[in-house]
């Protein structure tokens, strides 16, 4: 039976009846949102966070040390000595690199793959008849890829969902591209190639990391294996991992409640987005150190935020530079520097430019411009 308003679903007596149950009911009494123990803190968000988050990067993790340790066991002490084919090192990152974004994008992997293999191929084509012009190619081949996936060829949800992976992949392209222009570096084998592009240490969540660091680590991993060092970093990566991520998620929401002054609420939004994104920067440093990424002639130094520069900052030029150095020295040396002959205003606009074709929608960008 439909009816055509509410007086007719209940009679006159029902409505009395609930109108005296609530017309005493006095609105201003209801009690505020106020803080819950912290028990009730650690056992309702902290470890429920926790245990998502290891849910998911656990065998991120897992593959990244089984990779580094798998180079330690088949190779020696020297490169001549060793029994591993050359192509072993490379294939098996790529692979393990290939069952990460799997975990982790399922289905969606199809479009990091695509970019990588054709990226490959307009390398190769670029190098054999406009080696000087490599970068320029593959950065106009980046760009047209990521406006077509955006605007026509995928759903939006299934790119903003590889999105990020897909950033790391440019960056790693554009870089090698230019590098082979300037002739730092000579063209890749196709097995040394997807090694490096699909790296597991940081293909999803990067850090950006050269052709020529990656080659200095696969053979780092060959003969040097592990050492305390190592193991101090991957350690103390994993605990800023997780401090970050119980500051973003949980305490900052205890600890100022949204009954509070604006401004300071305001403060404590804003402080929640610094603290993921430095949960997401650890969790890069951790993947690629256990992948073997970032040894340097004294010490395990990859370093992908400076959280203490970036909440104390001296200067604007503090934040913007230790929000992600990996991205800053790839803006400064593969765009700034590229274009800065042609002008000082065009390299400016242009690095800002790429970083923001690479961090924001095309469909809001576009109207900003």
């Amino acid at each position: 039976m439909e009816y055509d308003n509410y007086d007719d679903m209940y009679d006159e007596d029902m409505l009395q009846d609930m109108m005296a149950q609530y017309g005493d009911y006095e609105f201003d009494d209801v009690e505020e949102y106020g803080r819950i123990p912290f028990k009730e803190l650690i056992n309702n968000c902290v470890i429920p966070t926790l245990s998502q988050a290891s849910h998911s990067l656990f065998p991120i993790y897992l593959m990244c040390f089984v990779f580094k340790s798998t180079l330690y066991l088949g190779g020696s002490d020297s490169k001549e000595e060793s029994f591993m084919p050359s192509w072993f090192p490379h294939l098996t990152s790529a692979i393990f690199g290939g069952m990460a974004l799997y975990s982790i994008f399922e289905k969606n992997i199809v479009y990091i793959l695509v970019c990588g293999v054709l990226g490959y191929v307009i390398l190769l084509m670029s190098y054999r008849s406009c080696r000087s012009y490599s970068g320029a190619v593959m950065s106009l081949f980046i760009v047209t890829f990521i406006v077509l996936c955006e605007l026509v060829l995928v759903q939006r949800k299934d790119w903003h969902n590889v999105r990020g992976a897909q950033i790391i992949l440019s960056m790693k392209l554009i870089g090698l591209a230019f590098d082979i222009s300037s002739e730092k570096t000579d063209m890749p084998r196709a097995d040394t190639y997807l090694g490096y592009v699909f790296c597991v240490g940081t293909v999803i969540f990067g850090p950006w990391t050269s052709y020529h660091d990656y080659t200095i680590a696969v053979q780092q991993n060959i003969t040097k294996g592990f050492s305390f060092g190592w193991l101090l970093k991957v350690i103390r990566s994993i605990i800023l991992t997780v401090v970050c991520l119980t500051v973003s998620t949980c305490l900052t929401q205890w600890l100022i409640l949204d009954s509070g002054e604006k401004w300071l609420v305001a403060y404590r939004d804003a402080q929640s987005f610094r603290f993921s994104h430095y949960f997401i920067c650890f969790v890069a440093e951790t993947s690629a150190t256990l992948a073997g990424l970032g040894f340097t002639e004294v010490m395990w130094g990859l370093t992908v935020s400076k959280p203490q520069n970036i909440e104390l900052p001296r200067s604007l030029v503090d934040v913007v530079t230790n929000w992600n150095l990996p991205m800053h020295y790839w803006l400064k040396n593969y765009v700034f520097l590229v274009v800065q002959p042609y002008g000082v205003v065009i390299a400016v606009f242009l690095t800002y430019a790429a970083s923001s074709l690479l961090h924001v929608s095309v469909n809001k960008l576009v109207p900003t411009i």
